[in-house]
């Protein structure tokens, strides 16, 4: 599935894209294919802001790999705005909730399970 267009015009805050959030590159976006048969992933709305997506969901998604050793912890936002704008920015790709089951899918997981901040979104697998 293809990822919607990406934001423009009056609705692009050109400050809000010159804002410094970050190093990009201390983030895992946890998208990588030869996933394995187990999969966790856990979705949240998301954040552009580079250390708090590294540090925070980060964080989370580090702590329950070590719970869950034979699992591979993947990643979904699902607000796509901030994908859009993260991808446009620092070019780090962050799947949406579609995109990561397809992977999922793609990739023959048996068992997965979704973790999902019910606030935003909630997953049926």
């Amino acid at each position: 599935m293809p990822k919607k267009e990406l934001v423009e015009g009056e609705n692009a805050d050109p400050d809000y894209f010159g804002r410094d959030t970050g190093d990009a590159s201390k983030d895992d976006p946890l998208n990588q294919d030869e996933i394995g048969e187990n999969e966790l992933l856990v979705v949240s709305f998301g954040t552009s802001f580079n250390d708090s997506r590294a540090k925070d969901i980060g964080g989370i998604e580090k702590a329950l790999q070590a719970a869950n050793p034979d699992w591979s912890v993947r990643r979904a936002f699902t607000a796509q705005i901030i994908i859009n704008h993260v991808q446009a920015r620092d070019d780090e790709k962050i799947d949406n909730m579609e995109q990561a089951l397809e992977r999922a899918v793609d990739n023959g997981v048996k068992k997965p399970c979704c973790s999902a901040d019910t606030s935003d979104a909630w997953c049926r697998v």
